[in-house]
C-alpha cells in the first residue's frame, strides 16, 4: 500500500467530496487521511483517496486504494462503479464490465444501470447496451444522459431512423444539450440532410464554442454539399483544435484536390498518411492492453506514443500504469522521470526516481539521477547522501570486478559529484583500452567542458 506523509489536518467527509469537487485534491487527501488516523478500516476514506487521486490523474495509485477499500468493505458500491469507470478509460473492458455488473449486483439504482449501459458501450457491445440504456429509460424517461446513450447506439449500429427520434426525444428533454444536438447532426449527415446536420452543429457551436469534432463535421457536411471553400476554412478550424488528426488532412486533401490545388493536396495525403500510421499504432498498443492487461509493454507502448503527441496527461496515466502491473519494469521509470524533468515538475521527477530506486537500490545511475535533480532543487543535503551512497556502491563493485561497466559508472558518480579530474583520468584509462569507444569519447567530452566551465567561473 502507497503512503503519504502529511501535516496534522481534520475535517469531514464531506469536507473532504466538496474539496475534490473544487479541485483542492491535495487537501482533499490531507482530510481523507486525517480520517484514516482516526479509523484506519475506513473503507469509504480509501474510496474517496482513490477518487481524489483518479481526478488527479494518478490512476495506478487510485486502483490500490480502492482495491483496499473493497478488501475492508466488498460491497462498498461506489468503489465498484469507480473502478469500472476506471477501467473502461483504460480500454480494460473486461475488468470494467465486471465491476459495473458487481456493481448493479449490489444495488440496482438508475446510477449503476446507466454506468453498465455506458461501459458495454465503450467495450462495442452495443445491442447489449441498448438494452440496458432502454431498461434505464424506462424507469426514468426525463434521463437524458440514456437517451443519449442510446442514440449513439443506434448510431454505431447503423439504426438511423431509430437514432433521430431517440435523439429527438432527448432535445424534448433537454433543449439545450449540446452532445444531443451533436449526434443528432452526425446521424443527419450520413442520412444525406446535409443543412439540417449544420444546422445542428452550428446550435452546438452556439451553446459550446469548443466543443470537440463539431468544426470537422461542418466541414465535411459543406464536403459532401460540394462547397470546398467553406469545407477547406472549417476543416482547417479544426486542426486549429487537433492538429494531428489523419481523417481531417485526408478530407482537406480531398478539397483541395477538387479546386485544383494538386501540389497541396499531396502534402496534406502524407500527413494524413503519417498521422494514420500514429493512430494505428496507438490502436494496436490498446489492443494489446485490452488482450494482456496485467504485461507492462502495451501501457509503455501508448505511453510513449501519447508523449510523441505531446498528450501528456495521457502518456503520464500509462507509464504509471506499467509501473502499476509491473513494479520492476525499469524502463516505466525512466520514461516517466524524463517526461516530469521535460515539463520542468522536478519535484514528481524526483519522486519516480526514488520509488525506483526502492525497487532498484543498487542501480547507480538511478541515484546519481536523483541527486542531479536535487542538486537542481537546491537540496543539497539530499544530493550529497545519494551521491555518497552511489559512490560507496559503484566503489564496491569495482573493488570485486573491475570491469569497464563499473569503472564507468564510477567515472559518471565522480563526474556528478563535480570530481572532473577522477572522472576524466578513469575515462582516459578505459580509452586506452577501447579508443574507438563512442560513448567514453562523448562522456570525456562532457567532463572536460564542464571542468572547463568551473575554472572560467573561477
Amino acid at each position: 500500500m502507497l503512503a503519504f506523509s502529511f501535516v496534522a489536518f481534520s475535517g469531514s467527509f464531506e469536507d473532504a467530496e466538496k474539496l475534490i469537487v473544487e479541485g483542492k485534491l491535495d487537501n482533499a487527501l490531507k482530510v481523507y487521511q486525517s480520517i484514516l488516523d482516526r479509523n484506519p478500516t475506513s473503507a469509504r476514506a480509501y474510496r474517496g483517496i482513490g477518487l481524489a487521486l483518479w481526478t488527479g490523474g494518478r490512476s495506478d495509485q487510485a486502483i490500490k486504494f480502492y482495491e483496499r477499500a473493497l478488501e475492508i468493505q466488498p460491497e462498498l458500491v461506489q468503489a465498484h462503479t469507480d473502478l469500472s469507470i476506471i477501467y473502461s478509460a483504460l480500454y480494460q473492458h473486461k475488468l470494467a464490465i465486471q465491476y459495473a455488473e458487481k456493481a448493479l449486483q449490489i444495488s440496482v439504482d438508475i446510477t449503476n444501470q446507466l454506468n453498465y449501459a455506458n461501459v458495454l458501450w465503450r467495450a462495442e457491445r452495443y445491442e447489449d447496451a441498448a438494452q440496458q440504456y432502454q431498461k434505464v429509460i424506462s424507469y426514468n424517461d426525463q434521463n437524458i444522459d440514456a437517451y443519449i446513450g442510446l442514440g449513439s447506439t443506434y448510431l454505431a449500429l447503423a439504426k438511423l431512423n431509430d437514432a433521430i427520434n431517440i435523439l429527438n426525444l432527448a432535445i424534448k428533454v433537454d433543449s439545450e444539450n449540446v452532445d444531443a444536438f451533436f449526434n443528432r447532426g452526425v446521424v443527419q449527415s450520413k442520412q444525406g440532410k446535409y443543412n439540417q446536420a449544420i444546422s445542428d452543429f452550428q446550435k452546438v457551436l452556439d451553446l459550446q464554442p469548443s466543443y470537440p469534432e463539431v468544426h470537422f463535421q461542418i466541414g465535411y457536411a459543406y464536403q459532401l454539399l460540394k462547397r470546398y471553400k467553406l469545407a477547406i476554412k472549417t476543416y482547417q478550424k479544426s486542426l486549429k483544435i487537433d492538429s494531428y488528426n489523419a481523417v481531417v488532412y485526408y478530407h482537406l486533401a480531398r478539397c483541395h484536390a477538387l479546386e485544383g490545388n494538386i501540389d497541396i493536396a499531396k502534402r496534406l495525403r502524407q500527413k494524413a498518411k503519417t498521422f494514420q500510421e500514429y493512430n494505428d499504432h496507438i490502436e494496436e498498443a490498446r489492443a494489446y492492453i485490452n488482450k494482456y492487461p496485467d504485461k507492462p509493454e502495451g501501457y509503455m507502448r501508448l505511453a510513449n506514443l501519447h508523449t510523441q503527441r505531446k498528450v501528456w496527461q495521457e502518456a503520464i496515466w500509462n507509464y504509471q500504469f506499467a509501473i502499476s502491473v509491473d513494479s520492476k519494469f525499469l524502463p516505466a521509470y525512466q520514461e516517466l522521470a524524463d517526461l516530469y524533468i521535460e515539463l520542468h515538475d522536478l519535484d514528481n521527477a524526483s519522486k519516480v526516481y526514488q520509488k525506483s530506486i526502492h525497487q532498484f537500490p543498487q542501480d547507480i545511475q538511478l541515484r546519481v539521477m536523483l541527486a542531479l535533480l536535487y542538486k537542481e532543487q537546491s537540496r543539497l543535503d539530499l544530493a550529497i547522501e545519494h551521491l555518497n551512497i552511489a559512490e560507496e556502491v559503484v566503489k564496491n563493485l569495482v573493488n570485486k570486478n573491475p570491469v569497464p561497466k563499473n569503472l564507468e559508472q564510477l567515472s559518471f558518480v565522480y563526474y556528478a559529484k563535480g570530481l572532473y579530474n577522477q572522472s576524466e583520468e578513469l575515462l582516459s584509462e578505459l580509452m586506452k583500452q577501447d579508443p574507438n569507444n563512442l560513448d567514453y569519447i562523448r562522456q570525456l567530452k562532457v567532463v572536460q567542458s564542464a571542468r572547463a566551465q568551473q575554472t572560467w567561473k573561477k
